[in-house]
């Protein structure tokens, strides 16, 4: 894999355990896992016909058609608990959309062990989503491709009641505690962005209040947690 962020999001996977691609494009990552005998089985699923035939294409061209099966459609819809899944993949989409895929799937009562989240945008929506369900966030990382930095969530199904902080929940509990070099960047580059939103958002102070009030909070939030 040539690809910075689907080999950080490989490194998350845990071994050995039957793992659901959802949204996988060409079948690139369950593909690298199977070849490296990371997992010996996946089911990769795409919303799209196009991209799935040519996951399809991939599988049979690297000889992998009787560990990697395929599904068409939305999302975890064309799964259910006999597909025996005990980890998902769900990259590259916004955090929204990856709630709502995750919120269809529990509606019927159809929860994962272990997940691994990478949206583009949106990440303190999935984290909130994940604290609601009872969701451990156990690992995070974080990496940039071309001009986008991606944060990569991994939890687990846990028996206790989640419980994170404000600022657990914006940042990442895990990227907060590490603080990578990457994650400084980005929030550094949040709060410059925002500052100069608020300098223009002051000038017409009455119109704006709220959003005002709700930037300077997150600014706040970044010098207290982050810098």
């Amino acid at each position: 894999m040539h690809s910075k962020r689907l080999e950080a999001i490989a490194s998350l996977v845990n071994h050995n355990q039957k793992l659901a691609d959802i949204g996988t494009d060409h079948a690139y990552l369950p593909i690298d896992l199977v070849e490296k005998s990371v997992i010996s089985s996946a089911i990769a699923a795409d919303i799209a016909e196009g991209p799935l035939n040519n996951a399809i294409e991939n599988i049979q061209h690297h000889q992998l058609d009787n560990q990697i099966s395929t599904r068409l459609g939305n999302g975890l819809v064309p799964f259910s608990k006999e597909d025996n899944i005990e980890q998902v993949v769900i990259a590259g989409m916004g955090g929204k959309l990856i709630v709502d895929i995750l919120e269809e799937a529990s509606q019927r009562q159809l929860y994962f062990d272990t997940l691994i989240l990478e949206p583009n945008i949106g990440e303190e929506e999935v984290r909130q989503w994940l604290v609601a369900h009872q969701y451990e966030i156990i690992e995070e990382s974080i990496v940039k491709e071309g001009r986008h930095i991606y944060e990569i969530i991994k939890a687990e199904k846990s028996e206790n009641v989640v419980t994170y902080s404000e600022a657990e929940l914006l940042f990442g509990p895990v990227l907060l505690q590490k603080k990578p070099e990457l994650f400084v960047q980005k929030w550094q580059h949040k709060a410059e962005t925002l500052t100069n939103i608020l300098g223009q958002l002051k000038q017409h102070a009455e119109n704006n209040q709220a959003k005002i009030t709700e930037f300077e909070k997150t600014v706040k939030l970044i010098e207290q947690e982050v810098l």
